[in-house]
């Protein structure tokens, strides 16, 4: 379904907690504040100036005062784009975005907050570009256990992208009882349940219709979490879609202070598969000749010889084996603690990115 821009970003200003809060220095309205920054990048400098530590420290949300949790600090200094790079101004945009909010998700606090990360460099670079266009997305994790509360970064992408279908799934169903209506009147739909049962991925999968343009999985993030979600999920990433993954950094963690973040009894550590998938992607596997014109079936798949026998190379097939490519898997990009996974394009969107050179139709080997 379609949202409306105007309809879910007045309601924004409106719901109260933490959902809905956001800067006094902002523009008249988050849509207007938004505009500026989408319309224009390399404005934001002007049209949210930096603010000092003081004026900062007047858009915190106090933390918890629940042992363990980490206070949430707006960055004192949040300069220009740093570059005149377009990928660049997109990552910038995303971090003046999410801190005009009072809430500040910590996809955006890297070196501001104890705990914090910089995911408006994958965010920048891939959904800033979708802003205007009405994709379906999926995120796990509305954030009921963070200490600035729930509903950050469920604003800022309401905020990036007012013509979105945006679903927010929780494991904490009474958090989500307790901000159902804010939710809805943000045009966001809620799902309740556990990311690593498979019947309940399932019954989301059912009860949104599946086909996902985006899904973002900043859950539990445990090694089970992540990889039970996305054996289920990724069959329902949209063709050219996008599947993210946050908090890589705690899937060798076996003795956190809550529940061990590597669960799988080293089997499944999602790291490994990455690092495997990215392996499968960069080298092929039977190794081509060089020239496949040489090789007897005409495929160039032949040339086992050229690996020989050696350890690294065994140890590549057996991870080969062990965590083969998801089906459709085109590309893999790795920030610091995240990944994001792209699906093939459908033949239609091939047919359009691929149109051959003249020239290589053309090219016959003499």
């Amino acid at each position: 379904m379609t949202l409306l821009s105007h309809a879910t970003t007045a309601l924004c200003a409106l719901v109260a907690g933490v959902l809905l809060a956001r800067s006094d220095e902002a523009p008249a309205s988050q849509e207007e504040f938004v505009a500026s920054i989408i319309g224009d990048p390399r404005r934001l400098e002007q049209t949210h100036p930096r603010r000092d530590a003081a004026t900062a420290a007047t858009h915190v949300r106090p933390s918890s005062s629940d042992e363990g949790t980490v206070p949430n600090s707006l960055p004192a200094q949040v300069g220009p784009a740093v570059s005149s790079h377009a990928w660049a101004q997109g990552v910038a945009a995303i971090k003046r975005i999410a801190c005009s909010q009072a809430g500040v998700t910590d996809k955006v606090t890297a070196g501001h907050a104890m705990g914090g990360h910089a995911y408006n460099l994958m965010y920048g670079m891939f959904l800033y570009p979708l802003h205007g266009e009405t994709i379906k997305m999926l995120e796990i994790g509305l954030g009921c256990g963070m200490n600035y509360g729930p509903g950050a970064s469920a604003l800022l992408w309401r905020s990036l992208l007012p013509l979105a279908e945006l679903w927010e799934a929780e494991v904490n169903g009474p958090c989500i009882d307790k901000h159902r209506a804010s939710l809805h009147a943000m045009g966001i739909h809620p799902l309740v349940g556990s990311q690593r049962d498979p019947a309940t991925l399932a019954k989301w999968m059912h009860t949104s219709g599946g086909r996902f343009d985006v899904i973002i999985d900043d859950g539990g993030h445990s090694n089970l979490d992540i990889t039970t979600s996305f054996d289920h999920l990724w069959p329902h990433v949209a063709p050219g879609g996008l599947y993210f993954v946050e908090d890589l950094q705690v899937g060798r963690r076996i003795k956190p202070k809550h529940a061990p973040s590597e669960d799988t009894g080293g089997e499944r550590v999602f790291s490994d598969l990455v690092q495997s998938w990215i392996e499968q992607k960069l080298i092929p596997y039977p190794p081509l000749r060089n020239n496949k014109y040489d090789s007897p079936d005409g495929t160039g798949a032949t040339d086992l010889a050229s690996w020989g026998d050696t350890p690294s190379n065994s140890h590549s097939i057996a991870m080969r084996k062990k965590h083969p490519l998801p089906a459709g898997l085109s590309f893999v990009f790795c920030q610091a603690e995240a990944c994001v996974f792209g699906k093939e394009p459908s033949d239609a969107m091939r047919a359009d990115a691929h149109v051959p050179c003249d020239a290589a139709v053309n090219h016959r080997r003499k």
